[in-house]
């Protein structure tokens, strides 16, 4: 997946088995970032367990669609599963290559996106030093909700199109294509990532 698709990337669910492929299971797929090479903040694709559904497909797709309701479900039909009894801690009752291949795959996923992401960080521009509110035109690449004593706060992690990154309020959900007007602050340790502060402004590009 190349860092672009990274960006574009939607989360979603999808129906899966479990360790001893018995049981169907909720999955959900989502973009997470990792700090790699040299602090580097890296886009990969994370897969997390929901919720056990059943052993019977189709009553699994019903429990999945009541637990997800609208967001993203995808569906790629029953798979081969394994009777009551002969899964457990005996891996050899069941052919574990692809979930192996997978996992591979992955992990190419993973090092191709840390590579194009160190590329495009070597070649971005440094966060403009100045006092004035200026506009910033780019993606969310995520956000997160911090809690404060005045309650939580949603924040975003921002890349503008010169490359460099910047943190701050919110401006939109993951993926989003946005400009804004914002004072930023570079940040002391590295001078292509920066602080902005109350955004205004904010339209949502196509």
């Amino acid at each position: 997946m190349t860092h672009q698709e990274l960006q574009n990337f939607k989360s979603y669910y999808y129906i899966s088995t479990g360790e001893d492929n018995i049981m169907y299971t909720l999955k959900y797929a989502h973009l997470d970032y990792a700090k790699g090479i040299d602090n580097i903040v890296t886009p990969f694709i994370r897969h997390n367990y929901n919720a056990n559904l059943s052993t019977d497909y189709d009553k699994a797709v019903i429990k999945a669609k009541e637990i997800v309701g609208d967001d993203i479900l995808i569906l790629e039909g029953a798979k081969d599963t394994n009777e009551w009894g002969t899964g457990g801690g005996d891996k050899g009752h069941y052919d574990n290559s692809a979930w192996l291949e997978q996992q591979k795959l992955k992990e190419k996923e993973l090092e191709e996106a840390k590579r194009l992401e160190k590329e495009a960080y070597e070649k971005a521009e440094p966060v403009p030093v100045t006092q004035d509110r200026i506009q910033f035109k780019g993606v969310v690449l995520g956000t997160k909700n911090i809690e404060t004593q005045w309650g939580v706060n949603t924040k975003c992690l921002f890349q503008d199109d010169r490359g460099f990154k910047i943190w701050g309020g919110y401006v939109g959900d993951r993926g989003d294509k946005v400009t804004f007007v914002a004072r930023v602050l570079v940040s002391e340790d590295d001078a292509k990532f920066g602080f902005f502060q109350r955004p205004t402004k904010i339209v949502e590009l196509d």
